[in-house]
């Protein structure tokens, strides 16, 4: 769909009003990426932590940008340019109301949920959607951003947020779901989203140099919950200490759920298998079976957080324990795989110490050996590589320590931080540290025989490697498949992949 702005018009919703000969121009698009500036297009020049995008304001121009917003602090220091300059006090809240502008404030008119937490955003997103209907559904996050070849990140750029949810109201969607970060939030690319509803799942250490610390990270958290208007409703992990905090900040309603007796809406009589976790759901006063085909209690809570916001809709709750029963499988969460001497291989996204706990605890019982591969991303995170290691020391037998998206450092140092703590947990896990990723996954699969389960954790879905300022191709599960060392599990025991 071409749409057109003017200025003015545009301009009026970051409370500029302009002369008559700016504020006619024609706007075609609202963009913060020099290198996507069309003909007309509105340029928004963000500061990231790496580049000033005023230092692409000559190659905006050139491309035929009709204006450009930057930072009332640096506007005075610019030189004359042929397209009108509008000075604002924060471009990237610009950023934000300038996108919803522009596309109609699409999700105004859309029911929109909002997920954050550290984990299980991206499970509790795709249950939502299958819960309520995936036809009427769109969902924002890392595996649809992956399937539309949109940006890595777990919350897109604002533009990229209101394009996505302008489409999908121009193809009858009723719903537009959202993973929101932490990035995302304390860099205001959801500001201009309105959000009905919001779930968080829990807090854990990741992205915490990010933020400052852990109350740097809540805070980041808790803007979306304060933003919610008081006819919204909030989804609580009532199992999760820092949901009394979250509470605290909310004008709406508040539902708490999880496998607590406290909670509204929660899981009973929870039993635990390799493929599937069976258990009663208790909501809206009923108590009902569900066979969940997905491993773990940490996504039987997903799905609580799912089932509950179905139930605020209105869904029957029959029909949700129901649906619970044939939800689809997720890229890069639990996918299963089968090597040669019949060992079993995970391929899991668990990339934190909460994660990674989750996966190796929920693997442990099944495993003659559980033997996992992982590493920690270059991000500088001390506290998180080294809760990691202390993890896989408690419950794997034993542990390849490799890369996993080293960026600017250097891997060995990374994996030979790690190396130390993984050896002295308590589980006497013996360490093998192999630094290219592939050769990791062939030693593992190579060592484990009938019986074992390898859990290769960090990237899940993910298809590339970021090495310094590359992105190398990469795919844990491509090369199990493509090497030969493992298969899909038999289809009778797969489920459909998501199509939300």
């Amino acid at each position: 769909m071409t749409r057109r702005r003017t200025l003015g018009e545009l301009a009026s919703e970051i409370g500029l009003t302009l002369a008559p000969e700016a504020a006619g121009v024609a706007v075609t698009d609202v963009v913060d990426d020099s290198r996507r500036v069309v003909p007309g297009a509105l340029f928004v020049a963000v500061r990231g932590a790496r580049h000033d995008g005023l230092a692409f304001l000559d190659e905006a121009v050139a491309g035929g940008a009709a204006a450009a917003v930057c930072a009332a602090s640096a506007a005075a220091a610019l030189p004359a340019y042929p397209i009108p300059i509008l000075p604002v006090p924060e471009p990237r809240v610009a950023l934000a109301r300038l996108a919803a502008a522009f596309h109609g404030h699409p999700t105004r008119a859309l029911r929109t949920l909002g997920v954050t937490g550290t984990d299980g955003k991206t499970t509790t997103c795709h249950l939502a959607a299958h819960l309520l209907g995936c036809e009427r559904c769109a969902v924002v996050g890392t595996v649809e951003n992956d399937r539309r070849g949109l940006s890595p990140l777990t919350t897109p750029p604002a533009p990229t947020i209101q394009r996505v949810a302008a489409a999908a109201l121009a193809d009858g969607k009723e719903w537009l779901i959202l993973e929101a970060s932490s990035a995302g939030l304390a860099q205001r690319r959801l500001d201009a989203v309105a959000f009905d509803a919001a779930v968080f799942t829990n807090l854990g250490v990741d992205h915490h140099p990010l933020h400052g610390g852990r109350r740097g990270l809540l805070e980041a958290k808790l803007t979306l919950f304060r933003g919610l208007p008081p006819e919204a409703v909030a989804f609580l992990n009532g199992d999760d200490p820092t949901a009394n905090e979250v509470a605290a900040v909310c004008r709406c309603p508040v539902v708490r759920y999880g496998l607590g007796v406290g909670n509204d809406v929660r899981a009973g009589a929870v039993r635990l298998a390799l493929d599937a976790s069976r258990w009663t759901l208790c909501l809206g006063g009923e108590r009902l079976p569900v066979t969940l085909p997905m491993p773990g209690e940490h996504n039987v809570r997903n799905a609580l957080a799912a089932a509950a916001l179905a139930g605020h809709a209105g869904l029957d709750p029959q029909e949700i324990a129901r649906r619970l029963g044939t939800a689809p499988s997720i890229a890069g969460r639990a996918e299963a795989y089968e090597t040669p001497a019949g060992a079993r291989v995970i391929v899991d996204f668990a990339h934190t110490p909460e994660a990674l706990s989750e996966m190796l605890r929920t693997l442990r019982p099944h495993a003659r050996r559980l033997i996992v591969v992982f590493g920690c991303t270059g991000d500088g995170d001390r506290e998180k590589r080294m809760r990691m290691a202390e993890v896989a020391g408690r419950w794997a037998n034993r542990a390849i320590l490799t890369s996993d998206n080293p960026k600017d450092e250097d891997p060995r140092e990374i994996i030979a931080s790690m190396a130390p703590r993984v050896a002295a947990g308590e589980g006497k896990t013996l360490v093998t540290t192999v630094v290219d990723r592939r050769e990791a996954i062939r030693a593992a699969v190579a060592a484990a025989g009938s019986g074992d389960i390898v859990l290769v954790a960090g990237k899940g879905h993910e298809r590339v490697q970021i090495v310094g300022g590359h992105r190398e191709p990469h795919s844990d599960a491509a090369v199990l498949v493509s090497e030969g060392w493992a298969r899909p599990v038999p289809c009778g025991r797969q489920r459909p992949p998501s199509a939300c």
